[in-house]
């Protein structure tokens, strides 16, 4: 991948040179912090190349989506955004409260699908993270 080159004419490529990719990924990770209003500060060590080179191979792809799963403040989130970033997509968080039901979901949808429009733009990265745990003994979550 070469920083700066327009979205559509970026090539995902196997980089050998460990170093030439932290460089690269640094590059990125300071565009992110430079267009971005909350800076996100990332280390590169080897995990976590090889996690957000993963991550922007499979959101380039034709319908890409992956489920992330860890524990929490492993990275799985600012990892996401910088491949989003990387690949040129808005990433799109939701986060759930008690309010929150079907109704909402479609709003919000709704909402995305009117902005994409405008910008004409064809993909986007929805990430839903429930930051809610309801009162039932039941604690599951859904990731989408």
């Amino acid at each position: 991948m070469k920083m700066g080159a327009e979205p559509k004419d970026r090539v995902y490529e196997d980089i050998k040179d460990n170093v030439k990719l932290v460089k690269v990924l640094n590059d990125y990770l300071d565009d992110y912090n430079m267009s971005c209003p909350k800076e996100m500060k990332l280390v590169f060590f080897l995990d976590a190349i090889q996690h957000v080179s993963r991550i922007a191979r499979m959101v380039r792809q034709p319908r890409g989506n992956a489920l992330l799963v860890g524990v929490g403040g492993t990275g799985k989130q600012s990892l996401t955004r910088l491949a989003c970033h990387m690949a040129g997509y808005t990433c799109i968080q939701i986060e759930l409260t008690r309010g929150y039901n079907y109704d909402s979901s479609m709003r919000i949808s709704s909402c995305c699908m009117k902005a994409l429009e405008l910008k004409e733009t064809t993909l986007s990265s929805f990430s839903l993270i429930p930051k809610l745990l309801w009162k039932s003994s039941l604690r599951t979550s859904t990731t989408f």
